[in-house]
C-alpha cells in the first residue's frame, strides 16, 4: 500500500511538471524523469521510471543516439527488476528492448524477446501486457499466406486477453486489427462481426473515437454488396469523426471519399458529387497527388452518370496535370462513352471529337483494359455515325484483345459487346450468334443478372435480322423483364437511401433536444452545487476553527508539563548527543566518500577494459578488409567473437549494482542474439532458454564466457550443415549445493562418425577443454540428436572471492 502511495505521489508530481512543458517537449519530459530517478529508491517505482524514460528516448525518432540511450535505460530497468524478482518488469523490459531492436531492423533477434516477454507476463498472470506482447508479435508478419493466419491468430489471442484483464479500449483496438488485416483479403463477410465487437467495446466504455471503426465496417459490407448499409455506416463515421473536431486529417477525407462511392454505388450521383468534392478538397490541402487522380476520376464518372456532360469534360485538364496518363485514358473513355448514348448527332460527334484528343497517348503501352475501353468506344462511335468501315479497324483490335488472359471480366463482356452489335450491322449473324453465346456463358459463370439483360437483348436483335420473328419477341419480352428487375431494385436502394437520410435527420433534431436538455439540467445542477458548496463551507469554516482553538489549548498545555519535566535532562545529554553526532557524521562522510570512491574505480575499470576490447575487435575488423586469405578472416572473426564475449562481461560489470557478479541470464541472452545476427541470419536457427536466477563471480564468468560462445559458434557453423532451420537450448541450474551446470545443446547433423573429443587437437576443443580446467570443472560433449556440450563446476563463495581479489591485486597492479 505504501509503495502504490508513493507511485501515486510521484506520477501527480510528474503530471504537474509535465505541465509546464508542451505535449512534444520531449527533452522536457526526460529531464523530469532524470530529476526523479536521482531521488528515488531501487523499487518498483523506479522500473517503471526507467521503462518510460526508455519509451519516451524511442519514440523521440532523433536517431541511432535516443535508441542507444533507449537501450541502456531499458537495460538498467531490467537489471533492477531481476534483482527485486519483479518478473512483470522483466518482461516490459524485454518487450520495450524488442521495440528498440525493430527500429534497428534486427526482427528476428526483437522476436526472440517479444516470445520472452510474453512468457513473463503469462507467468505472472499479467494479460494485459500479455495482450500488447501478442499484438507486437503479431505485426512481426505479413499480410499473405501463411503469415497472415498467424498474425490474425496473434491478434485473436490479444482480443482475449485484453478482455480478460478489462482493458475494454484495447480489446477493441484488437479487434479491429482483425477486422482490417481481413478486410485486406476480401474477406470482408469474415471481417465484420470482428468490427462490430470493436463499436460495441468503444460504446461500452463511451469512447468516442470511433470512425475508423464505422468506416471500416462500410468498406466490408461494399465488398459484400449491401450498398444501403454501406452508406448508413459511412455516415455514422463522418459524424462520429467530426465530434472529436478533426476536419482536415486523412482518416476523414478517407471516410469522405467511401460516402461518395456508397452515394454512387445507390445511383445519387448528386450527393456523391458533394462528398467527393470535400474529399478532394482535403487531397490537396494535403498534397496528395494519387488521392487527388482516383477522387478526380470517380467526380467524372458521378457528373457523366447525373448527366452532367460539360462538368465532365472540364475536368479531363485536371486530370492531365495530375500526370497519371492510364487514368486519364480512361477517364476520357468513360466521357465518351456516356455521350455517345445520347440520341442526338452532335453528341456523337463530340464524343469522336473527344476520343481525337487521346491521340498523343495511343503510342504509349497501355494495360489490356485500357486498350479494350478505347476500341470500344471507338468502334461504337463509328457504329452510331455510319462509319462501317472506320469500325472495322477498331473490331479488328477488340478481337485481338480478348485473346489476352489478363483481360477483366467486365472488359471482356465489354469487348464482346462490341463485336456483337458489328457483326449484327455487317450481317454475319452466324459470327454473332457465337459471340452471343459465349457472353450467355460468362454471365451465367459468374451469376451477372445486369449482364443477362444485355445478352437477351442481343438475341432480340440478332433473330430480327434473321427473320426469326417468335424468338425475337420472346427474347425482347425476357429483356423487358430483366429491365423492371432492375428499375424495382433501384426503386427499393432510393428508398432505403431516404428512409436512412430519414432516420439521420430524425436523431440529429432528437440529440439537439436532448442537449438543449441537457445544458438546462446542467444550469439548475451547477446552480443547486454551488449553494450547497457555500453552505458547506460556512459549516467547515465553523468546525474546523473551533476544533483547531481545542487542539491549540491541549497542545500548549501538553507541552507546557512536558517542558518543565524535561528541561533539565536535556540540557544534560544536548552536548553529548551533539559530540555522538559529529563524530558519527565526520565517519559516514569519510565510510561514504571511500565506497563511492572504490565503486567509481571499479565501473571506471570495467569500462575501460570493455571499451579496449571493443577497440581491438575494431582494429582486428578493419585488419580483415585488407587480409585475402580466408582461414585468417576466419580465425579474426572468432577473435572478434571472443573478445565480444569478454567485453559483454565487463559491460553488465559497470552497468549492474553488483560489481562482482554476473547474471548468467541476462549474459547469454545478448551473447545468443550477437551471435545469431553475426552467423545465423542466412538460417532460421531459433534459440531457447531455460536459465534460473543464477549469478557467478566475475573469476569465473571470463571462462564459462568463452566456453560458452564456443559451444554457441561451434553449433551455428558447424551444426546445421544439411538443414536450413534448427533450434539451440541453452540451459543453466545447480546440479546440487553450491554446484552450477551448464548445458549447449542443438537438433543439428551432430558429430562425425568416429569423432572422438577426448583425443581432438583443434582449437575450440583445445579451448574449452582448457576453460572447463580454469573453472575446475568437468566438460562433457554427447552426440544424440545432436551435439550436447556440458559443464559442471563449483561456485566461488565469498569468502573466496575475497581471497581471489587480495591474490590478484599485485598483478594487476604489475600489468
Amino acid at each position: 500500500m505504501k509503495r502504490k502511495r508513493i507511485l501515486v505521489i510521484l506520477l501527480s508530481l510528474l503530471t504537474s511538471w509535465q505541465s509546464a512543458f508542451s505535449q512534444n517537449n520531449q527533452a522536457g519530459k526526460i529531464a523530469v524523469l532524470y530529476n526523479l530517478l536521482r531521488k528515488s529508491r531501487a523499487d518498483t517505482v523506479r522500473v517503471g521510471m526507467l521503462l518510460e524514460l526508455g519509451r519516451l528516448y524511442l519514440d523521440s525518432g532523433r536517431g541511432d543516439k535516443d535508441l542507444d540511450s533507449a537501450s541502456y535505460v531499458v537495460g538498467q530497468a531490467s537489471m533492477l527488476s531481476r534483482k527485486l524478482g519483479y518478473q512483470i518488469g522483466h518482461g516490459r523490459s524485454l518487450l520495450t528492448s524488442a521495440l528498440v531492436l525493430i527500429k534497428k531492423n534486427r526482427n528476428q533477434h526483437a522476436l526472440l524477446l517479444c516470445r520472452e516477454a510474453l512468457h513473463c507476463f503469462l507467468q505472472s498472470s499479467d494479460l494485459k501486457d500479455a495482450g500488447e506482447a501478442y499484438i507486437i508479435i503479431g505485426q512481426r508478419y505479413g499480410n499473405l499466406a501463411p503469415d497472415i493466419g498467424i498474425k490474425i491468430e496473434n491478434f485473436k489471442k490479444a482480443a482475449d486477453a485484453f478482455l480478460k484483464s478489462d482493458a475494454i479500449k484495447r480489446a477493441g483496438d484488437a479487434n479491429k486489427d482483425i477486422g482490417e488485416t481481413l478486410l485486406l483479403v476480401d474477406k470482408g463477410e469474415d471481417a465484420l462481426p470482428y468490427l462490430r465487437t470493436s463499436i460495441n467495446l468503444y460504446q461500452s466504455i463511451h469512447y468516442r473515437e470511433i470512425g475508423t471503426a464505422y468506416h471500416l465496417i462500410a468498406m466490408a459490407l461494399s465488398k459484400t454488396g449491401d450498398f444501403v448499409s454501406e452508406l448508413k455506416y459511412s455516415l455514422l463515421a463522418i459524424a462520429s469523426i467530426e465530434a472529436t473536431g478533426d476536419r482536415t486529417s486523412p482518416v476523414l477525407r478517407n471516410i469522405l471519399y467511401g460516402t461518395g462511392m456508397a452515394y454512387y454505388r445507390i445511383l445519387n450521383y448528386e450527393k456523391a458529387h458533394i462528398y467527393l468534392a470535400k474529399a478532394r478538397e482535403l487531397a490537396y490541402m494535403q498534397k496528395d497527388t494519387p488521392a487527388m487522380t482516383e477522387i478526380t476520376f470517380n467526380m467524372g464518372r458521378s457528373q457523366l452518370h447525373g448527366g452532367k456532360f460539360k462538368d465532365a469534360i472540364s475536368l479531363i485538364k485536371s486530370m492531365e496535370q495530375l500526370g497519371d496518363t492510364t487514368s486519364t485514358i480512361e477517364f476520357v473513355v468513360n466521357i465518351a462513352g456516356e455521350l455517345r448514348k445520347g440520341s442526338d448527332t452532335d453528341s456523337k460527334k463530340l464524343a469522336h471529337s473527344i476520343l481525337r484528343g487521346l491521340d498523343k497517348y495511343r503510342k504509349s503501352k497501355q494495360d489490356a483494359g485500357i486498350r479494350e475501353k478505347l476500341a470500344s468506344v471507338e468502334l461504337h462511335t463509328s457504329l452510331d455515325l455510319m462509319d462501317v468501315r472506320g469500325a472495322a479497324h477498331f473490331y479488328r483490335q477488340l478481337v485481338d484483345i480478348l485473346s489476352v488472359k489478363e483481360l477483366v471480366l467486365t472488359d471482356r463482356l465489354d469487348a464482346l459487346n462490341g463485336i456483337i452489335r458489328y457483326n449484327n450491322i455487317t450481317g454475319q449473324n452466324k459470327v454473332a450468334l457465337a459471340a452471343i453465346k459465349t457472353y450467355r456463358d460468362l454471365c451465367k459463370a459468374n451469376n451477372l443478372k445486369t449482364f443477362n439483360k444485355e445478352y437477351e437483348f442481343w438475341l432480340f436483335k440478332t433473330d430480327s435480322v434473321i427473320g426469326n420473328y417468335l424468338s425475337a419477341i420472346r427474347h425482347y419480352q425476357n429483356y423487358k423483364r430483366g429491365e423492371d428487375s432492375l428499375l424495382n431494385e433501384l426503386n427499393s436502394r432510393q428508398i432505403s437511401v431516404l428512409n436512412i437520410q430519414f432516420e439521420t435527420e430524425k436523431k440529429d433534431k432528437d440529440i439537439s433536444l436532448k442537449n438543449r436538455n441537457i445544458r438546462l439540467l446542467g444550469r439548475q445542477s451547477a446552480l443547486q452545487r454551488t449553494t450547497l458548496k457555500q453552505e458547506n463551507v460556512k459549516r467547515n469554516l465553523t468546525i474546523a476553527a473551533a476544533v483547531m482553538l481545542l487542539a491549540a489549548l491541549g497542545v500548549g498545555y501538553n507541552r507546557y508539563q512536558l517542558k518543565q519535566e524535561s528541561n533539565v535532562l536535556l540540557k544534560a545529554r544536548q552536548l553529548e548527543i551533539d559530540k555522538q553526532h559529529q563524530n558519527l557524521l565526520s565517519s559516514a562522510k569519510n565510510l561514504t566518500q571511500l565506497l563511492k570512491e572504490k565503486e567509481w574505480l571499479l565501473r571506471e575499470i570495467h569500462h575501460r577494459v570493455k571499451n579496449n576490447l571493443q577497440v581491438t575487435m575494431s582494429l582486428l575488423n578493419m585488419q580483415s578488409f585488407y587480409i585475402t586469405n580466408h582461414q585468417a578472416q576466419e580465425a579474426i572473426g572468432a577473435s572478434k567473437r571472443r573478445m565480444y564475449a569478454i567485453s559483454l562481461i565487463h559491460q553488465q560489470l559497470y552497468q549492474s549494482e553488483a560489481l562482482c557478479n554476473i547474471n548468467i541470464g541476462a549474459y547469454v541472452t545478448e551473447l545468443c542474439g550477437y551471435l545469431l545476427d553475426n552467423l545465423g541470419e542466412e538460417r532460421k536457427i531459433r534459440f531457447a532458454f531455460a536459465v534460473t536466477n543464477l549469478e557467478i563471480d566475475v573469476a569465473q564468468a571470463v571462462p564459462l564466457g568463452l566456453l560458452i560462445n564456443e559451444a554457441i559458434t561451434n553449433s551455428l557453423i558447424h551444426a546445421f550443415m544439411l538443414k536450413k532451420e534448427g533450434l539451440i537450448s541453452i540451459r543453466a541450474y545447480h546440479e546440487n549445493e553450491g554446484s552450477i551446470t551448464v548445458e549447449i545443446t542443438d537438433d543439428g547433423d551432430g558429430l562425425p562418425a568416429g569423432f572422438n573429443w577426448g583425443t581432438a587437437q583443434s582449437l575450440g576443443i583445445n579451448l574449452m577443454r582448457g576453460l572447463a580446467g580454469q573453472l575446475d570443472g568437468n566438460l562433457h560433449i554427447i552426440s544424440e540428436q545432436g551435439t550436447t556440450i556440458k559443464i559442471t563446476f563449483n561456485r566461488i563463495n565469498e569468502l573466496v572471492n575475497e581471497f581471489a581479489e587480495v591474490q590478484q591485486e599485485p598483478a594487476f597492479a604489475h600489468e
